[in-house]
């Protein structure tokens, strides 16, 4: 029983010493190269995840991460007035996921106890049994909530920067034809 008590006591000094939750994005695209895009097609892409929680509330200590969700940039075209037009796309997930339920099965601490009295011939007795172990039961499941939001248009009209901030990046316009866009991505 001690070993046991010391064993959990290890473990929630290893789980606890893990890190905070840190929350990252990244581009599909690569960074400071010159891209091509034509109408329709997607200009920059931007993945978000943060770090997996564990039981105590830390970052995963295998580096595990969860989906939070994405945002997109394309482009529309060229307007009559000369404006370069894209629309943005945004997915926010909300998710309660954890290690706990990514395990599959969870241990489950189980006891039995049983008593029994008699008597055999002039001797009584009395007597009592407590077994102990682990069961494994299903992990509870995660809820995770997916939001779309409408498509934002984005104008860049004539003379105005060429440049469209979103997330921790920014995307450099180069040139502009009614079907393509040549472009960078730079963070």
């Amino acid at each position: 029983m001690r070993s046991f008590r010391s064993a959990i006591a290890l473990l929630l000094v290893v789980v606890g010493a893990c890190g905070s939750i840190n929350r990252y994005e990244t581009a599909q695209q690569p960074l400071g190269q010159a891209l091509f895009a034509g109408v329709g097609d997607v200009v920059i892409r931007i993945d978000r995840q943060r770090d997996l929680q564990n039981v105590v509330g830390k970052a995963d200590m295998w580096g595990r991460k969860t989906n939070e969700g994405f945002t997109e940039i394309r482009y529309l075209g060229i307007d009559a007035d000369g404006s370069i037009v894209f629309a943005r796309q945004d997915l926010a997930i909300h998710t309660d996921e954890t290690t706990v339920t990514r395990m599959g099965m969870v241990p489950v601490p189980v006891s039995s106890t049983t008593q029994a009295t008699g008597r055999v011939g002039n001797y009584s007795y009395a007597g009592t049994a407590t077994t102990t172990g682990t069961a494994w039961a299903p992990s509870p499941h995660a809820t995770t909530l997916a939001i779309p939001s409408n498509n934002i248009p984005i104008r860049l009209t004539p003379g105005q920067a060429r440049l469209i901030r979103v997330g921790g990046f920014t995307v450099r316009i180069r040139e502009v034809t009614a079907a393509t866009v040549t472009y960078s991505v730079e963070q």
